[in-house]
């Protein structure tokens, strides 16, 4: 509903069309719940506030500092929803303390003492108007919605009550600004603030005038509504209570509050320990419980007992909570329910029989079709659905969209869609970067320096398991788990020859029909089923990783949705030709390829998909194979072979560090050097020289047997002296270098 003309951000026509009428009680309420804030949690208290007072998951019995900024103050702005993760630090409901990464492995108390010095002294730089102070508070980075709401109750003319930093640079941008750079949600606040000041049509408005405002005309949040079905309890048990509650609910209380949980797979493991639903179908429920978990202001609930539609409640900005006081079925979502929705649906539809369900657009328009009659002047709307029904003002849709998309959807380096701790591994930190620059990331290497490994490492991070990356045992089990079938949040896909089109979007495959035979059937490919996933949860990275991306066809695998790759057309639709149905690429979806620069087949990637892609250099790791076998310093034998094959190949086909590791450790036996030489290193080489034998002498000296011009045969106890005399003593002479020895320190 924004006011833009020529995609300008119309500030009048919003302010002459706005209320302020309505807003009293809403302003009334702002203030009580303000003044409880100062009453229960004076400023002057908070160098000796304890961990008690401010933590979530400490009592039940008495309201915490965080619990009531996120539950209790909404009329101040709203910082629901999501993981208790942006509180900096919270209990979990198994007792554990959750620390931000800064604070990773202090005692909570200690960890409480430094986060309570954040807050006192940006409290203090605030009341000073030493504003760029705060930004010294480097803890409170990690909580930056929940510092920034904050700082806006207690110095409320220095603070508007938006706290996403995503919406406060959409905002920026519609007022005619560019976001700071790296800025912090306050610094944010205070830029946006700084604008809307200068405007006279808002002389005299109260800053929560001005929240509500830019929110009813320029909401920043994805237009895409999620529609969730959900059964209240076995057999819809908990119906009426839903319905004269003005909630949904469901159960599973044992793994308490939802809120705990920063990943499906945590919740996964809490389901496991409480011995809920069978193994197999645990991670699913676990994503499912974060999804109704993460439901948004807008957002469609229909509860269903069976086939029957009991009714289709709209998500209130009340969303998700916790009520440990109800006997069962604790985990509340607040909706506003319309029971003229009630009908009994005409097929059995697939999946329909689980707890949650998500709801087609083919389905939605079934339900909706199937609406009383009486319930049908005051419809629920489908928001910006661009999939409604024949004369609903489709058209006028598109167009809308297209102004917004030109008036808030510029490229912006800085809009992080995701947050990430800020201690990653170098090479893992550079794709995030280019993530966030283009959304699509190419991972270019030689054979060997562990572009896959690194790939799956960013999914680790960007799924919150970063702390996974270094450690094998918990990065096995975590990447087992994304990586099922039924994870959509992490998909991988190897490309190659015949992989088509049909694969990656749509298309007709065969498939078994009721008379025995086969048919054709239109089928989503890989691509579209992560966009699909993607649509139904905004605020959630989804990353699809495509192996060897180079050995496809890839003008005919991506076709045209090429175009929707960049960063500044997503969300764009596009008509597809197979199925005619519209598509759209999301912006929370992201791309990472790999490609071997050693492959012939790399010069199948045209300039304009190469454009798409920003390029990330995988080189060998030479510190990676720092060690020794007997007299053979590993690092000087990795040095010198990638020399001569520089000189004589180029650098495209350096041998990777991989080919010197075992389980991740250099290789410290002969039998196992032996084994990397003969069986993976020679092949690999013997391969690139497609057999000539003066080129592969070049490569390996002595090592080659002038008779028969292959490789010598010798003895896995006598080649790393071997080794060492040819290369290493190369090595010596060309750089001056030590002698190797053995037994060197890993």
């Amino acid at each position: 509903m924004g006011a833009f003309v020529g995609g300008e951000f119309d500030l009048a026509a919003a302010v002459a069309a706005f209320d302020r009428g309505k807003l009293a009680g809403r302003l009334a309420d702002a203030a009580r719940q303000r003044e409880r804030v100062l009453a229960e949690f004076r400023v002057e208290s908070w160098p000796s506030l304890q961990v008690e007072r401010y933590a979530q998951g400490v009592s039940q019995e008495r309201l915490t500092f965080c619990t009531v900024l996120e539950f209790h103050t909404d009329a101040l702005g709203s910082i629901r929803g999501g993981s208790a993760a942006k509180h900096i630090m919270f209990r979990h409901s198994s007792g554990e303390w959750r620390l931000a990464a800064p604070l990773k492995g202090l005692d909570h108390r200690e960890a409480w003492g430094r986060v309570r010095a954040d807050f006192v002294a940006a409290f203090q730089a605030a009341r000073a108007s030493d504003f760029d102070a705060i930004d010294e508070c480097l803890i409170l980075t990690y909580g930056q919605a929940l510092a920034t709401k904050s700082l806006a109750i207690y110095a409320p003319g220095a603070f508007l009550p938006i706290y996403s930093s995503d919406h406060l640079r959409r905002f920026i941008r519609l007022a005619g600004g560019a976001p700071e750079p790296s800025a912090t949600a306050w610094r944010l606040n205070r830029q946006l603030r700084a604008l809307l000041l200068e405007r006279p049509e808002l002389d005299g408005w109260d800053r929560l005038e001005i929240m509500r405002l830019l929110y009813q005309f320029f909401d920043p949040r994805p237009a895409q509504i999620r529609r969730l079905k959900v059964t209240p309890g076995e057999r819809a048990k908990w119906w009426e209570d839903c319905l004269a509650g003005g909630f949904i609910a469901v159960g599973w209380d044992e793994v308490g509050d939802l809120g705990d949980y920063t990943s499906d797979t945590e919740l996964r493991d809490a389901l496991d320990r409480a011995g809920l639903e069978q193994p197999g179908a645990r991670l699913a429920l676990a994503g499912s419980l974060l999804e109704y978990r993460d439901l948004s202001q807008g957002d469609r609930v229909v509860a269903a007992r069976g086939q029957a539609v009991l009714g289709v409640g709209t998500v209130t900005d009340q969303r998700y909570r916790f009520d440990a006081a109800r006997p069962e079925g604790r985990h509340l979502v607040a909706v506003d329910w319309d029971a003229s929705y009630a009908q009994t649906l005409p097929a059995v539809r697939r999946g329909w029989e689980k707890p949650f369900a998500k709801i087609s657009v083919d389905l939605w328009r079934t339900i909706e079709a199937g609406r009383t009659k009486a319930g049908n002047a005051g419809a629920v709307s489908g928001g910006n659905d661009l999939f409604s029904p024949t004369g609903v003002g489709k058209t006028e849709a598109v167009l809308s969209a297209v102004l917004s998309w030109i008036g808030s959807r510029e490229p912006d380096e800085e809009d992080n869609t995701f947050e990430l701790p800020e201690d990653l591994p170098e090479l893992v930190g550079s794709v995030v970067q280019g993530l966030r620059r283009k959304g699509q990331v190419l991972l270019a290497g030689p054979p060997g320096t562990g572009k896959t490994r690194l790939a799956l490492s960013v999914a680790l991070a960007l799924t919150g398991n970063a702390e996974a990356i270094s450690d094998p045992a918990q990065r096995q089990r975590l990447l087992v788990d994304l990586l099922r079938a039924d994870s959509a949040v992490v998909v991988m896909v190897t490309f190659h020859p015949s992989y088509g089109y049909e694969d990656f979007i749509e298309g007709f495959k065969p498939v078994p029909s009721v008379s025995g035979g086969l048919t054709l059937e239109r089928q989503d490919g890989a691509f579209m089923r992560i966009c699909k996933a993607a649509q139904a949860a905004p605020d959630v990275p989804y990353l699809l990783i495509i192996d060897e991306i180079n050995r496809g066809d890839l003008p005919r695998i991506l076709g045209e949705i090429v175009t929707l790759l960049e960063r500044d057309k997503r969300g764009l639709p596009v008509r597809l030709p197979v199925s005619g149905q519209s598509f759209a690429v999301p912006p929370n979806v992201f791309i990472v390829g790999t490609m071997n620069t050693a492959d012939r087949s790399i010069s199948h990637i045209d300039a304009a998909i190469r454009r798409r892609f920003e390029t990330v250099r995988v080189p060998p790791d030479r510190e990676a194979v720092s060690g020794a076998v007997g007299p053979l310093d590993l690092t000087a034998f990795f040095d010198e072979l990638n020399r001569r094959i520089i000189e004589h190949l180029g650098a495209d086909h350096q041998l990777g560090h991989a080919y010197l590791l075992r389980d991740g450790d250099p290789l410290a036996s002969a039998a196992d050097l032996s084994a990397a030489f003969y069986q993976d290193i020679i092949p690999l080489l013997d391969g690139y020289v497609l057999g000539d034998v003066a080129h592969l002498r070049r490569l390996l000296g002595s090592l080659l047997d002038p008779a028969t011009g292959e490789p010598s045969t010798i003895p896995a106890d006598e080649l790393p002296a071997r080794l060492a005399e040819e290369f290493t003593s190369a090595t010596q002479q060309a750089t001056g270098a030590e002698p190797a020895r053995a037994g060197r320190d890993a």
